[in-house]
């Protein structure tokens, strides 16, 4: 898929953080950073979805699904489950660019709905931090504060 179709399907911090406080069920967010950056940050109930480049690689020539790229049994069940039934989230860092566009691309061609978080993960944080500072933090997001032996909300393997 083109680049330019995956952009159209890009939403902001603000919109996410509005799902998230309204129905954070129907959403099935994937953190497409590091496991070292999801285990110093991430949303709450997101799942860490990070690839190997071969892997990546063969995912976006097609030569496997989607589905063959994950080891850990609790997060595979997941996503079989919500594949047509949720709307995918996909965030990262700018690094990750790549990757986030082969994974929307490949969960559109499973017929998943999907939406990309534009900007940065660190303006996405930044932002909710900000749009929270006068209210109580929502209970969908977990600010940083530093590593946690088990991330709440997160599949951990």
């Amino acid at each position: 898929m083109p680049a330019e179709e995956v952009e159209r399907r890009q939403v902001d911090g603000r919109w996410l953080l509005g799902e998230l406080r309204a129905d954070p069920d129907r959403l099935v967010l994937l953190d497409c950073r590091s496991s070292v950056e999801y285990a110093e940050s991430h949303i709450r109930h997101a799942l860490n979805f990070s690839i190997p480049s071969i892997m990546l690689r063969r995912l976006a020539a097609g030569k496997i699904d989607l589905v063959s790229t994950i080891k850990c049994k609790r997060l595979k069940e997941r996503i079989v489950a919500a594949l047509k039934e949720s709307l995918f989230v996909l965030y990262g860092e700018e690094g990750v660019r790549h990757a986030i566009a082969v994974l929307a691309d490949r969960l559109v061609n499973d017929g998943c709905r999907v939406v990309c978080v534009s900007g940065e993960w660190f303006s996405f944080n930044s932002a909710t931090a900000t749009a929270t500072a006068a209210a109580p933090v929502p209970p969908d997001i977990d600010f940083p504060e530093g590593p946690s032996p088990s991330p709440p909300g997160g599949l951990t393997c």
